[in-house]
């Protein structure tokens, strides 16, 4: 054989080596990709349930979580509730009593405030409600609300306080119906409004004698 015929055999042979290595190829990759398509279908159930359970564990837990927080919530806002009534009650009870300590209350032998009423025989204990005399600074319950029945110090300042107020409004009226004769039985009159009238004029006569004053020092001086 020449040369030429031995080149040309073996091309040949490399060729029809190629051709059964592509087949051989080819028949690898049919038989993968069945083995792999038969080993896909089993296992496609247990992944939805894999996923299923999952998602009742993730809803169960969120359910969880939120009563929890509604729970928390709850609690935090009854908390606040009995707060707020509390603060209110503790503010009340700061404004109905004394703003300043009396010699009474500082001479006496204890430092507690009393829990129950300062009247004789009355047991009645003092709340938030209890009304503070004006005029011996002392609480008392609603039953004994009136200075008459504290004592007769209180009972004599409520006549004064009575007849000064009774007093000082005819002395007004009777001015009144002087400056202008007939107003008090008029439709328009009002008590209030003359009553704010002349301590207006109260006021500005005031203020007019301290400038005379500061005035007349000055010049003094």
């Amino acid at each position: 054989m020449s040369n030429s015929e031995k080149k040309q055999a073996n091309s040949h042979l490399q060729q029809e080596s190629l051709v059964l290595k592509q087949q051989q190829q080819q028949e690898e990759e049919n038989l993968s990709l069945s083995e792999e398509s038969s080993n896909a279908k089993p296992t496609t159930a247990p992944k939805d349930i894999t996923t299923n359970t999952s998602f009742e564990e993730k809803s169960s837990t969120s359910k969880k979580s939120k009563k929890k927080k509604k729970s928390k919530a709850a609690i935090s806002n009854n908390m606040n509730n009995n707060a707020t009534k509390d603060e209110i009650a503790e503010m009340v009870e700061r404004i109905l009593s004394p703003s300043e300590p009396t010699t009474s209350n500082v001479s006496g032998s204890s430092n507690t405030t009393p829990q129950t009423c300062p009247v004789k025989n009355c047991k009645q204990r003092l709340t938030f409600t209890s009304i503070t005399c004006q005029f011996c600074n002392k609480r008392y319950c609603l039953t004994h609300r009136l200075p008459e029945s504290h004592s007769e110090k209180c009972a004599e300042k409520t006549r004064q306080s009575a007849h000064s107020s009774f007093k000082s409004d005819s002395i007004r009226l009777i001015t009144e119906e002087r400056r202008k004769p007939g107003i008090i039985n008029t439709k328009g009159f009002s008590a209030e409004r003359s009553k704010e009238e002349l301590r207006k004029r109260y006021k500005e006569k005031m203020e007019h004698t301290k400038q005379q004053e500061r005035g007349g020092g000055k010049s003094k001086g």
